[in-house]
């Protein structure tokens, strides 16, 4: 399965892919500053001082994912989703 990012905050709105929802995680975590102004520690502050509980890549996930389109690749369409929850619909898990 490929996941999908579309950079808004970059110029021209690249969609960037990847292969596993770690390296698309790895992808938000360096966009947190060019979206929010605030560097990846303040942003998991910030996320405490809302009342967020854990840092894992998954409440960074939800965090943002309605500020950024991302989700998963079904042939050549785009499907905007949680890459999470595709995950484990793809494994029989959920």
């Amino acid at each position: 399965m490929k996941y999908y990012i579309k950079d808004s905050t970059l110029k021209n709105t690249p969609v960037k892919l990847f292969e596993s929802t770690e390296y698309a995680v790895t992808y938000l975590k360096s966009m947190v500053q060019r979206k929010t102004g605030m560097n990846y520690e303040q942003y998991l502050t910030h996320l405490a001082d809302l009342g967020h509980f854990g840092y894992d890549d998954r409440e960074l996930y939800e965090s943002m994912r309605d500020h950024v389109e991302m989700g998963v690749m079904r042939g050549e369409k785009f499907i905007r989703c949680s890459i999470f929850e595709a995950t484990q619909s793809k494994d029989g898990s959920n």
